[in-house]
């Protein structure tokens, strides 16, 4: 396995992984599939906007030259928040239990902490994801609040978020 930054060459693999994602794990994503309607342009600049940031970072792993995970992390756009950043991961499920997202995360935060400004990073999980939880505390994330009824999956079905954050 490989993880690596993206390059602009990963867009179709990479847009080809968020949609197999949204369909499988529906369950731990906010997005569905219908809301990846993004145009290749589209999908070309979000891939920029990573490549192109000095404290942003897109990550994927890679077996067999497939893309199996992705990782983003960028910074808030205000000053005073500029310090700290969020992230956000997707495993193939038939790769997950493998350590896959520990060594991306561990990239990142490696990452991290060689950006002099960066002191924080943030993530939020649905509070039903319990492996999830159980891998970010063992990383060195600590939880920090819980959105209630944050995320709807059906008429009337909610699902809190966990706010987790981990000091550089």
């Amino acid at each position: 396995m490989n993880i690596r930054p993206a390059v602009l060459s990963d867009i179709k693999s990479i847009f080809d992984f968020i949609k197999i994602i949204a369909v499988k794990e529906t369950n731990n994503v906010i997005s569905l599939p219908e809301e990846f309607s993004m145009t290749i342009l589209d999908q070309e600049k979000w891939v920029k906007y990573y490549t192109e940031n000095e404290y942003s970072l897109l990550l994927v792993a890679e077996e067999n030259e497939k893309i199996i995970a992705v990782l983003d992390f960028k910074t808030n756009a205000k000053i005073r928040l500029s310090h700290s950043g969020e992230f956000g991961i997707s495993v193939l499920p038939e790769f997950q239990d493998q350590k896959v997202g520990t060594m991306m995360i561990e990239y990142l935060v490696n990452w991290a902490r060689s950006k002099p400004k960066l002191k924080k990073i943030n993530l939020c999980v649905f509070e039903t994801n319990k492996r999830a939880i159980h891998v970010y505390k063992k990383l060195g994330f600590e939880i920090e609040g819980q959105q209630k009824k944050a995320v709807q999956i059906s008429d009337d079905v909610y699902i809190d978020l966990i706010q987790m954050g981990m000091v550089l």
